[in-house]
């Protein structure tokens, strides 16, 4: 085997051209156990971070504070940022300022998750109900065991596919708010089919131009003339980790706060308020 490893030394000290393919492989092990180590320790922060400070998996901050989690899992989304209350922070003026304050009939949430809102919105909205849509089936059992947590799954109506044919067709009974994070299918769930149903009541959608180029224009000339517009942007991780200021956070570095509050928004180019300006 020695004279083997040896004899293939040799040859590609001899060899350019292997010696380049040998080095180009080299570098790339290298890289991949770099990327294996950074996954390791990641990991082991964040688990870390929970355990000592949300063992309970109680929203701790945000206009959720006091949601209970049924586990430490999230659906397509970051953990820990959620049950510290700084998830979408960039939404809370809105939040807090406007939707908690309408007395909303239903809200829609497309694209719903493990429940993040859907849970969060019945806790604060008592007479509110919430249809909560998802395609992933293990999105919709976690809602409905965070709803039946926190004692509010009798007002939650869950399903698996929203259109703009469902939207279009809603009974609704009063003002309502529709939420989307649907990952560039706004297009598609947004159109004149459902236009003029839509015009007496509110939208929040998370806009993903990386997904479906020119989105946030399309809905902006869809909605202009029925709905006041406002536009949020996303703040950077690397922002966050500066300007975010958590007590549960003070005894982490820079970098470990950059990866405790990182929300990963590559294709996310921010959310649209749509406001509606008629009286239901």
């Amino acid at each position: 085997m020695k004279k083997l490893v040896k004899k293939l030394a040799e040859i590609t000290a001899r060899n350019p051209a292997s010696w380049a393919v040998l080095n180009h492989s080299v570098i790339k092990f290298s890289l991949f156990v770099d990327y294996y180590h950074w996954k390791q320790f990641r990991k082991n922060l964040l688990n870390s971070a929970l355990e000592t400070t949300i063992p309970d998996l109680t929203v701790r901050h945000g206009p959720f504070a006091g949601v209970q989690y049924p586990s430490s899992q999230a659906v397509g989304s970051a953990l820990f940022p959620k049950l510290l209350g700084s998830y979408e922070t960039e939404l809370h003026p809105i939040i807090c300022g406007t939707v908690l304050k309408t007395d909303y009939s239903e809200v829609i949430d497309v694209g719903c998750a493990e429940g993040y809102y859907a849970v969060g919105l019945l806790t604060r909205h008592p007479n509110t109900i919430v249809h909560a849509f998802d395609t992933e089936p293990r999105a919709l059992e976690m809602c409905r065991k965070m709803a039946e947590i926190n004692r509010v799954s009798d007002r939650l109506r869950l399903g698996a596919m929203c259109t703009a044919e469902t939207l279009a067709e809603f009974p609704f009974t009063g003002k309502a708010l529709i939420m989307s994070d649907c990952e560039g299918y706004e297009k598609e769930l947004f159109t004149d089919k459902n236009r003029s149903t839509l015009k007496e009541h509110d939208l929040l959608v998370e806009v993903h131009d990386g997904h479906a180029p020119n989105v946030s224009d399309y809905l902006k000339d869809l909605f202009r003339s029925t709905h006041q517009i406002h536009s949020i942007e996303p703040i950077s991780d690397h922002k966050k980790a500066i300007i975010y200021q958590y007590p549960e956070l003070s005894s982490f570095s820079f970098d470990e706060r950059k990866i405790l509050l990182a929300e990963h928004r590559t294709n996310c180019t921010g959310w649209l308020f749509l406001q509606s300006q008629f009286n239901r």
